[in-house]
């Protein structure tokens, strides 16, 4: 009987997911890859179905001939790992579970075109999930009003990086530093240089990448995930595709904790139970008003409590 041996869950695609092995120290062994199908039923944690980028499993060695037309060595999953931290991504049918187990968040924005919305989504859900994440704002050599976004950012305690990921300069080492070890999420919109910043952090990445694909799985397919180790030292799982995430599951008391500057002007709401928004005497509206929170922080958090209310209602 073969052994029971540990990985984790670099990528998945057509159905297949690539295992990275892990020795007996939980150091990822690169060039111990993996092919294993997503099929089946899992035995922990019950009833779990969602595999993502970054589940630690458990899986032995399988006599499947099954062909994947890669020359990998083929593996049965015999249980996947309580999660950590996890991000899920909205989809048509339901939300889609897509990074798993990492220890930062990197928030990549385009200082030439900065969405608020976008960024305060996430830094919401940082923080209800106490995830550590760095706003990284690439095109920092550009001319921009968004600068006064990110300074009221740093002013409310968020890490942030300024930096041009194609000139390679401004804090770029500093995001080399931060992903010398440990594993980070890259998420950001499309457009935002993140296949730039990422060619940056490990120039041979793309080149690997599509080595491994070759054959049946040809190139990249922007839809799915995955997960690379950068020269710096760290691992980065990255996100194409990956336009928003969902807060699906959170309600508004629950979100109304998100915004962290808030809570010190909360102090001097009417009513303890206070959402901010229509009800009167509130110590938040009263913030925006005199400008101690910009009007975009309110927009973004009015903007994702009707979203929590519509998700309630239906």
């Amino acid at each position: 009987m073969s052994k029971e041996k540990h990985g984790v869950i670099v990528e998945l695609q057509k159905g297949y997911v690539f295992i990275c092995e892990t020795g007996d120290d939980n150091q990822i062994k690169e060039n111990e890859i993996w092919l294993a199908a997503v099929k089946g039923k899992f035995g922990t944690p019950k009833d779990f179905h969602n595999l993502c980028v970054g589940d630690l499993v458990s899986f032995m060695q399988s006599t499947s001939t099954k062909s994947s037309g890669l020359d990998l060595p083929y593996g049965k999953i015999v249980a996947v790992k309580k999660r950590g931290h996890v991000l899920v991504k909205p989809t048509r049918r339901s939300p889609k579970d897509f990074a798993a187990n990492f220890q930062r968040l990197l928030l990549l924005e385009d200082m030439s075109n900065l969405n608020a919305g976008f960024l305060c989504r996430y830094l919401c859900l940082t923080e209800l999930q106490g995830i550590p994440v760095t706003a990284v704002a690439n095109k920092s050599d550009l001319d921009s009003n968004s600068a006064a976004i990110l300074d009221y950012c740093e002013g409310i305690g968020i890490d942030c990086l300024r930096l041009s990921a194609l000139e390679q300069s401004g804090e770029f080492g500093k995001l080399k530093t931060l992903t010398s070890s440990g594993t980070h999420v890259l998420v950001g919109r499309s457009g935002v240089g993140k296949s730039t910043l990422l060619n940056a952090l490990e120039p041979k990445l793309l080149q690997a990448t599509d080595e491994l694909r070759r054959n049946n799985f040809g190139r990249h397919v922007t839809s799915y995930a995955s997960m690379h180790r950068v020269a710096s030292g760290g691992w980065i799982m990255d996100s194409p595709g990956i336009q928003v995430l969902t807060l699906k599951g959170y309600y508004q008391e629950e979100i109304r904790w998100g915004f962290k500057e808030f809570q010190g002007h909360a102090e001097n709401c009417k009513f303890r139970d206070c959402l901010h928004i229509r009800e009167e005497k509130c110590g938040i509206q009263q913030a925006v008003e005199e400008k101690k929170i910009p009007q975009w922080r309110y927009d973004s958090y009015c903007s994702l409590m009707r979203e929590a209310q519509s998700q309630r209602n239906t």
